[in-house]
């Protein structure tokens, strides 16, 4: 790192080959004085060498007040709260409930297999929604997220889920591992 000698203490760069200039005892306070009301800890002292064109925009009072104005009215960002975007596209009548991952059809004739099971009442919805209140975690929040979603309407809907899934959120465990996102099943050779 470089002796703070060699940078403008006002960039933070190095002096270089452009314009400088040393700062006097009233230049010093004038430049200290403005940062305190910037609001910044910039400290300098009498001998200190600047860039001109940093001094010069340092202390203008136009700078001053368009720094103020975009220092305390910067836009706040809106957070993140689910990530269901990057898990993809939820469709209760092809993803399971709980986990979102796609239900695939075990035939050409559009049956299920015995893997998976349709929402058909409102009490199965009603326990889900009284064990995500127990539950309390990320998993719980995604799957209550979507049968509010369908107004609390899931056999409407013809909500699919994975049993599998299903008993594995009642038990308060994690989702299946086959089910995770990115799990690859290794296939072994006979």
């Amino acid at each position: 790192m470089r002796e703070s000698r060699d940078n403008c203490s006002l960039c933070e760069n190095v002096l270089g080959d452009e314009e400088r200039v040393v700062t006097g005892e009233k230049g010093a306070e004038g430049v200290n004085r403005t940062s305190f009301g910037r609001g910044d800890r910039i400290v300098v002292c009498s001998e200190t060498v600047v860039h001109k064109k940093c001094r010069m925009n340092y202390i203008n009072k136009k700078q001053i007040d368009l720094y103020k104005k975009a220092k305390f009215n910067k836009p706040s960002l809106p957070v993140k709260r689910s990530a269901r975007a990057s898990i993809g596209p939820y469709d209760s009548r092809t993803h399971c409930l709980f986990c979102g991952n796609e239900i695939v059809k075990a035939s050409s004739s559009g049956v299920y297999s015995e893997e998976y099971s349709c929402v058909k009442t409102d009490t199965f919805v009603e326990t889900v929604l009284s064990h995500c209140k127990q539950r309390n975690d990320d998993w719980a929040f995604t799957a209550q997220g979507r049968i509010e979603y369908f107004g609390k309407d899931l056999h409407v809907a013809d909500s699919l889920y994975h049993r599998s899934c299903d008993i594995h959120f009642r038990t308060n465990r994690g989702i299946p591992m086959q089910y995770q996102v990115g799990f690859t099943e290794k296939i072994r050779d006979a």
